[in-house]
């Protein structure tokens, strides 16, 4: 759950805010189809602002890739529904029509103005004057619904029981039932035809990521397999970017980082010459019995504090190593201060339920290896499963790693601490040239390189 705005400030700024246009197919304003939960999540906190709306996050913690992701904005009355295994938004689900304004053709019909003035613009009657002409819909007996189908885009309506029979059928309209026209109750914005099946636009081919890991020739060092060269590939380019590849080379690959991140770096550091100072000056100098008071003593007092002076300026300033953060692929590379080469490569699966969930796009790799043989395993759902184990994914679970990879013995435990990770700790399996952190669920929350 993010947020908790005083629901009075929230209806104020609803108010003030523009329409958001319903594009059937496409999105809602700016939350596009396809698009990544991370995003929408930034957008959700900038643009209700300054007010931001009460957020709850849906999911499955024990199998997260078995049912949907849900971002549900309660006071806005706006769900969206994302892909378990793309994280990308498959529809969007809007069920309180006074608090958000929408338009459509250049014609808002829902928001805190228009119920104030004819509530009767969310009526089935004006929404099919509006949207157009479209085939009979389907009414949904188990709920009392009547479902109006537009090419992505499903307007639903409650119909009164008495009445359910007489729409049954699907080939009345219900643009008046008893003097009235049904109220809308929910909206619908989905690509595709099928509100049951929705499809999604074609994915970036730039976020596309295919991990090659070159094995030896024995493939086994103590039963475990030995990595000589893991390299990143991506599906559009011939290039690789691997442990000892330039900054040059990231940046002509991936283009400018999102943000850049000193492992080391203490702004405190600077006091520490100040600091010096004040103790140096409170002690009593020294003095020689050999030369006079104040002169000889004096210079090498001034030598001494020019060399300490300078140790302390290097040590203010030192070169620490830095992280290029790629958030919109969710790859981190850290390179050496001195040699500016790549050190590390950390890849984000940006699973719920992790502390970093919503900073990173979920980056969709797959590790493949000409030594890593199939081998049947018991999978989480209790099938016996070969096909395809040959290869690691930013969806397999430990079990199906550890398959593959062998043992990995005893791992260490990653807790950032119970106040900002209420989840608890993760843990870290180390093979030669790669880490994977796993979580409690025994899904991967990210991969380490080296």
């Amino acid at each position: 759950m993010m947020g908790s705005p005083s629901k009075e400030k929230l209806t104020k700024v609803l108010a003030e805010m523009d329409s958001l246009e319903v594009r059937p197919g496409v999105g809602l304003g700016n939350f596009e189809l396809g698009m990544h939960v991370n995003e929408a999540l930034q957008y959700l906190r900038e643009y209700f602002l300054p007010e931001r709306p009460t957020i709850d996050i849906i999911y499955s913690r024990k199998f997260p890739l078995s049912k949907p992701i849900l971002l549900r904005a309660v006071d806005v009355g706006v769900q969206l529904h994302f892909d378990p295994v793309s994280q990308r938004l498959t529809m969007i689900e809007v069920s309180n029509f006074t608090s958000i304004p929408l338009r459509y053709s250049h014609t808002t019909f829902t928001g805190p103005s228009i119920s104030a003035e004819a509530s009767a613009e969310t009526t089935f009657l004006q929404l099919y004057n509006l949207f157009g002409p479209t085939y009979p819909g389907s009414f949904d007996a188990e709920v009392g619904l009547y479902i109006l189908n537009y090419r992505g885009l499903s307007l639903l309506f409650p119909i009164p029981e008495t009445h359910h029979t007489q729409y049954s059928g699907g080939n009345d309209l219900p643009l008046e039932i008893d003097g009235k026209s049904p109220q809308l109750k929910k909206m619908y914005i989905f690509g595709g035809f099928d509100l049951n099946k929705p499809s999604l636009p074609k994915e970036d081919i730039n976020s596309q990521l295919e991990i090659k890991l070159l094995l030896r020739r024995d493939c086994t060092v103590d039963g475990k397999p030995t990595l000589e060269e893991p390299a990143l590939v991506f599906s559009n380019s011939k290039q690789a970017l691997r442990i000892g590849s330039s900054v040059q080379d990231v940046l002509s690959e991936l283009g400018s980082p999102s943000s850049v991140h000193f492992k080391e770096n203490d702004k405190m550091k600077i006091h520490a010459l100040r600091a010096n100072e004040n103790s140096r000056v409170a002690k009593p100098a020294s003095r020689s019995v050999d030369a006079p008071q104040g002169f000889s003593n004096v210079n090498n007092q001034d030598k001494n504090d020019s060399s300490t002076r300078a140790s302390y300026a290097a040590e203010c300033f030192k070169s620490s190593d830095y992280f290029y953060n790629f958030f919109k692929i969710g790859i981190d590379f850290l390179f050496d201060c001195k040699t500016h080469t790549v050190k590390k490569m950390i890849l984000h699966t940006n699973f719920p339920g992790h502390p970093e969930f919503s900073i990173y796009r979920k980056c969709q790799f797959k590790i493949s290896g000409e030594c890593l043989k199939a081998r049947q395993v018991e999978s989480d759902a209790g099938i016996i499963d070969s096909i395809g184990l040959q290869e690691i994914t930013s969806e397999s679970t430990w079990n199906h790693i550890e398959a593959i990879m062998g043992p990995a013995g005893k791992p260490m435990i990653h807790d950032s601490g119970a106040v900002t990770n209420p989840f608890g700790g993760t843990f870290l399996y180390a093979y030669d040239g790669i880490v994977f952190e796993i979580m409690k669920n025994g899904h991967v929350a990210s991969l380490t390189l080296f």
